[in-house]
């Protein structure tokens, strides 16, 4: 959802150089530098676009790290800080080597970039069996007698939405996940 956000945002330059929005993280480190290249004070909206991109990473940095330092400080019992040095030195390092695919050290598995490769992996395949996996849950697992007071409404209305829960979401999912493997994205 980010990454359309942000790429909509941009697509008045998108479009006037005839390019993909939808191509990923290139988009943002290879393709988008080389556009600024070509327009008229490139450098100003070139700089302005990474200056504003950088906080916005960071503040999502911020609240992707609260999991894993809340995890470290209950079940380690560290202190917060230092829940939050190890934390944040464990994910640098985990991020390294796809910081470092678009650079002269193109680290890459298969032929394909590193962080390519991981953005298909989690941001595509991770995001669609979640759905599933929480869909087949919430219409199997969980009683429904919860989940249908949450929702209110009459009764024509929960079973409908007992059946688009059940059934409907994961064949859609399932054969999205299908596609999107099969197809290679």
């Amino acid at each position: 959802m980010g990454r359309e956000r942000w790429s909509s945002g941009l697509g008045f330059v998108v479009f006037a150089f005839g390019v993909d929005p939808a191509s990923g993280v290139q988009l943002a480190f290879v393709t988008l530098p080389r556009i600024f290249q070509e327009m008229n004070f490139g450098f100003v909206l070139g700089a302005a676009f990474f200056l504003l991109l950088f906080p916005a990473a960071l503040t999502s940095a911020v609240s992707i790290l609260e999991v894993p330092v809340s995890t470290l400080m209950d079940v380690c019992g560290l202190g917060r800080k230092r829940a939050a040095w190890m934390a944040t030195l464990a994910i640098m390092l985990a991020g390294l080597p796809s910081a470092l695919s678009y650079t002269a050290l193109r680290v890459e598995l298969f032929g394909v970039p590193l962080l390519d490769l991981k953005d298909f992996v989690f941001g595509t395949i991770g995001m669609v069996v979640a759905g599933l996996v929480v869909s087949v849950c919430a219409g199997w697992f969980v009683e429904p007698r919860m989940i249908l007071e949450e929702i209110g409404g009459g009764r024509r209305w929960q079973r409908l939405f007992m059946l688009i829960v059940r059934v409907f979401i994961p064949v859609v999912l399932f054969a999205n996940l299908a596609a999107r493997v099969l197809g290679g994205g």
